[in-house]
């Protein structure tokens, strides 16, 4: 009977551990690429899932972690260099609503073919992400 109880206890043992552990091996899983929510072009970074959203003259910098969950971009900035078409426009990017980075520039949306984006974020090493496949949701 004693052993019995033994291997029963040394079973609920080992639930209880994966249990108490079963947060911690989830927190470690493999990064997924880049997602859009909003309609936009994503871009998976070394550090980010990033999606740039281009509306009229503004462009929206949506910042997530690499399991595609919001970051704060409080105390963030980025600089986008929007070109094309024998035209080009440095916009800074400042916090806004929703983990996104926002901006608007002089760019003609309908010419636009790439947007190179350098992000700095409190705490980590700045980012640049190119993006292209560029459509205007504005015009």
């Amino acid at each position: 009977m004693k052993s019995k109880c033994q291997g029963v206890c040394r079973a609920v043992a080992l639930l209880m551990m994966f249990f108490w552990f079963a947060p911690e091996i989830g927190a470690h899983s493999a990064p997924e690429q880049a997602v859009t929510f909003h309609g936009g072009v994503a871009k998976t970074t070394e550090l980010f899932n990033l999606e740039l959203v281009i509306e009229d003259r503004r462009l929206r910098l949506f910042v997530r972690d690499r399991h595609n969950r919001p970051l704060d971009t409080g105390g963030s900035s980025a600089k986008a260099l929007a070109w094309g078409r024998g035209h080009s426009a440095e916009i800074g990017l400042r916090p806004g609503e929703h983990a996104a980075l926002v901006g608007e520039g002089e760019f003609q949306t309908v010419a636009l073919e790439r947007v190179i984006v350098t992000l700095r974020m409190p705490e980590h090493e700045p980012v640049t992400a190119w993006f292209s496949g560029l459509s205007s949701k504005g015009s």
